[in-house]
């Protein structure tokens, strides 16, 4: 597996995480040792501004780059010349069908896979969007309401590096 970021900042979380390389995109032709070596690219970044003709041209002879993050200014310069040396195929996923995530979540028990969380209180729900603003969570903060009378808590809202903070706003207006 291979992950890619914008910067080092992430590589020794991907490497521990079980990723075999790291290449960081900022880093001018980082994509010129890896023409057509790639098989499929998930694509979870949500941001407008990705090097998708370098990510495309990584791809083996008619393989795919799925899109699972969802920028809200869309994906704005692709190249259709970057997908004729290889024939390489755009997609996205169908997002929250049911028996996807539990076919997901069956294959992540057999792994044993474990999200990493950052848990925080409702109260600091603003901290929680700052995170997702600076790029700081990692990898997914979770607020919780602590209830007065019983003490348990509650999952209040789930935030992760691809939500926008307009995003997380309405979220946690919606669920209080």
């Amino acid at each position: 597996m291979t992950v890619f970021s914008r910067s080092d900042a992430k590589k020794a979380d991907a490497l521990e995480m079980g990723a075999k390389r790291f290449i960081a995109t900022g880093t001018p032709g980082w994509e010129k040792d890896l023409e057509r070596d790639l098989d499929l690219i998930i694509c979870t970044a949500s941001s407008s501004s990705l090097p998708i003709d370098e990510l495309l041209s990584t791809l083996d002879v008619e393989c795919k780059l799925i899109f699972m993050g969802l920028p809200e200014e869309g994906i704005k310069s692709i190249k259709t010349q970057s997908m004729c040396g290889n024939a390489a195929f755009l997609g996205s996923s169908h997002l929250g069908n049911r028996a996807e995530m539990q076919s997901m979540l069956k294959l992540a028990a057999e792994k044993k896979i474990k999200p990493w969380i950052q848990v925080m209180q409702m109260k600091d729900a603003a901290k929680a969007i700052k995170a997702v603003e600076d790029g700081s969570v990692r990898y997914r903060s979770i607020l919780v309401q602590v209830s007065a009378s019983s003490g348990l808590h509650r999952i209040c809202a789930d935030f992760d590096r691809t939500s926008t903070p307009k995003g997380c706003a309405s979220r946690v207006s919606r669920l209080q």
